[in-house]
């Protein structure tokens, strides 16, 4: 879900964060609403009007039951080349 797009500097910083609820833990399938942490990804992409463009994307982790975190589906973000 987009939040805002600042531009300055010379630099338009698109910021989102992900609207994904909940998540099945992979391990045993158990859905699971809590949130384990949070982090950001920042993305660089294509130059717009002249400008660098910045995405930064604020990711959730959820736990899992066999005490290791996972991350949100969006966390499959990957820059492309």
């Amino acid at each position: 879900m987009i939040e805002s797009i600042e531009r300055e500097a010379g630099t338009v910083t698109l910021c989102a964060h992900s609207a994904v609820p909940t998540a099945r833990c992979p391990g045993c399938g158990v859905v699971s609403g809590r949130v384990h942490g949070r982090y950001m990804r920042r993305l660089a992409d294509a130059p717009v009007g002249g400008a660098v463009a910045v995405i930064e994307f604020r990711l959730l982790q959820w736990p899992r039951t066999a005490a290791v975190t996972e991350h949100d589906s969006s966390d499959r973000l990957r820059p492309t080349r």
